[in-house]
């Protein structure tokens, strides 16, 4: 079985603000649940997005409420042959718990 590879929030928000590679983050939460607030930046993770995050050049952060849901996200894509996913440690619980970012989703975000 691959291993899953995790990033934690700190981690994360200094990667955002200072990779030289592009960063791709998907959300794999439902609806009601993004209908919450997301991380700014974020993709809903649709079946067109997830085909992205494989041929994407740069670094795709999957998370989701609490990390679990994300790192079986992760584990399909590294399976697949995508090698430059990242678990969000903890998900979106640690990412507003450690007082990081949260927006609104945009009006066209789920379509």
């Amino acid at each position: 079985m691959d291993a899953v590879k995790d990033i934690s929030v700190n981690d994360l928000a200094d990667l955002l603000k200072t990779s030289e590679v592009p960063v791709q983050l998907l959300d794999v939460r439902t609806v009601a649940e993004m209908s919450q607030g997301i991380i700014p930046g974020a993709l809903l993770a649709s079946p067109a997005n997830m085909g992205l995050a494989i041929e994407y050049t740069g670094i795709t952060v999957i998370y989701c409420r609490s990390g679990i849901r994300s790192a079986h996200v992760c584990r399909l894509l590294t399976q697949q042959g995508c090698g430059h996913v990242l678990n969000l440690r903890h998900g979106i619980i640690a990412w507003a718990g450690a007082g990081l970012s949260i927006t609104r989703p945009d009006e066209g975000f789920f379509s």
